[in-house]
């Protein structure tokens, strides 16, 4: 931050505090923020009096503000003497830029956002370990709810079900989950919700989870099928499950990101099914369960080792039904390593 002339960062994003202090709160309405010196490399953190040694028995100064008090007055004099200052704009509001400009007119402000956001794209062993954790609890959760998944159960058992084998596993984090389940027409909508939709013999069933290890995610989605289903789901799923292995093929370093969206891409596309493949093919994990990298075709940012991202191309038909087929992925020193290791072939998703 010093080589691009920023003096102090003011951090709000709760992750991104936790990523530079490994201190985690939950501002709710409370003004809380993280202030980085790139000078000496120092920091403090802005808090509410009643967070009080949350930073300081880490060895971070606190800067306390009473609920009658107003925080910004505290951050304003800290701020005192800088010239240059990045703000992580896309978490603070206009109405803080504006309190800046008044008070502090001479001071440069510069967004941080994508900086910020681009140290935490890089993972380093430890970091991957834990993703890698939170895929295997991710193996074992499906592997126990897999036999439930039948005719007769809703989405909402599903969700419960796995929601259960997920937490009871040690290290996971439930202050927070993601678990979609859908069936039948209802799979061709990616970013549906649990309902009450009961299941029938013939129903595609996706289920779309991610798995909170030690405050690192994973993201995983399988594709079930309750019997035999309609020939047309069988089509879609061979293609969804070519078109995901063709883009993991493309991982390595030194590859331009927009390869792995286009290399499944282009098989959906010529399959004639381009126009139901809505979304790109990927997104990072890590602290959050979607952040940077974007695997998307107009990416021309170069894959680097450490990089740790989803590969999940699907097909959605509507008023039909959906595939869709999701692994994490972590770009090596010479190529690529799947995270995830439960079964996709299509005759191990038919159940019983």
């Amino acid at each position: 931050m010093a080589d691009q002339g920023i003096e102090k960062v003011i951090v709000g994003k709760p992750l991104n505090i936790y990523y530079f202090t490994g201190i985690m709160i939950n501002p709710y309405e409370r003004f809380v923020a993280l202030l980085l010196d790139s000078k000496d490399d120092h920091c403090s953190m802005i808090l509410p009096s009643l967070e009080k040694e949350i930073a300081s028995v880490k060895g971070i100064p606190e800067i306390l503000h009473r609920d009658d008090e107003d925080p910004v007055l505290k951050l304003l004099e800290a701020l005192e003497g800088c010239n240059t200052l990045g703000v992580e704009m896309d978490y603070f509001s206009m109405k803080l830029g504006g309190q800046f400009n008044e008070q502090l007119p001479n001071m440069k402000l510069i967004d941080a956002s994508k900086l910020i956001g681009n140290l935490r794209i890089y993972k380093d062993q430890e970091e991957i370990e834990k993703i890698h954790q939170a895929a295997r609890y991710g193996d074992q959760a499906l592997d126990e709810t897999r036999d439930l998944i039948r005719a007769g159960r809703s989405e909402k058992d599903i969700q419960f079900a796995l929601f259960h084998a997920m937490s009871a596993k040690p290290g996971v984090v439930t202050d927070s989950y993601v678990i979609q389940v859908l069936g039948g027409e209802r799979t061709a909508n990616p970013h549906g919700f649990c309902a009450d939709y009961v299941f029938q013999k013939g129903d595609a069933v996706a289920l779309d989870y991610g798995v909170y290890y030690d405050r690192y995610w994973s993201d995983y989605c399988r594709t079930f099928f309750i019997g035999k289903p309609h020939p047309r789901l069988e089509t879609i799923y061979k293609i969804v499950l070519e078109a995901q292995l063709a883009a993991i093929e493309q991982v390595r370093p030194g590859i331009p990101i927009k390869k792995v969206d286009l290399a499944a891409r282009q098989i959906i596309e010529k399959a004639g099914f381009g126009e139901f493949f809505i979304h790109r093919t990927g997104h990072g994990i890590g602290l959050d369960i979607h952040e940077y990298p974007k695997v998307h075709q107009q990416n021309e940012d170069i894959l680097e080792e450490g990089m740790v991202f989803t590969i999940e191309p699907g097909i959605y038909l509507p008023q039909f039904g959906g595939v869709r087929i999701e692994d994490d992925v972590v770009v090596t020193k010479n190529g690529v390593q799947v995270l995830n290791s439960y079964p996709k072939d299509y005759h191990s998703m038919i159940l019983a």
